[in-house]
């Protein structure tokens, strides 16, 4: 657990930088006025459906337990499964074979974590030996 939460860590450290960078570049370098938001997770049993999972694949395996709460003005979205950590690498080879670069990728000793693209969607996804987490963040002009 220890483990996942680290990773999970290092998932939402690297979201909210490519959040911010995305912002100060249309922005002209300046942060909002409020900072960045604080995540709401709330309970779930099942793949959840909405703009930002439209524009990923599904995973195939994986149970998921929590994901934020779904306000498409915020401009992202998290989701974390309960899963063994050779379905979370799965997973990420899943993201590349559907067209999704990878951007930046991290390892540690039991964890990892990859930040990947394609197109508006960019996805963050912490691997542990207990599950993985996604953060998906839609850019649209």
């Amino acid at each position: 657990m220890k483990k996942f939460l680290a990773a999970a860590v290092l998932l939402v450290l690297l979201a909210a930088a490519a959040g911010i960078c995305a912002y100060g570049a249309r922005s002209g370098g300046s942060k909002p006025s409020g900072g960045l938001p604080t995540l709401e997770w709330e309970s779930i049993d099942a793949w959840p459906e909405n703009v930002y999972t439209s524009s990923v694949p599904r995973p195939e395996s994986g149970t998921p337990y929590s994901a934020t709460v779904c306000d498409e003005s915020a401009g992202y979205f998290s989701v974390a499964f309960h899963a063994a950590r050779e379905q979370g690498d799965e997973y990420v080879a899943l993201l590349r074979s559907s067209g999704f670069e990878p951007l930046e990728h991290a390892d540690e000793s039991g964890a990892s974590a990859e930040l990947l693209q394609n197109g508006d969607a960019t996805v963050s996804v912490a691997v542990s030996d207990g599950g993985f987490c996604l953060m998906i963040r839609l850019c649209r002009a």
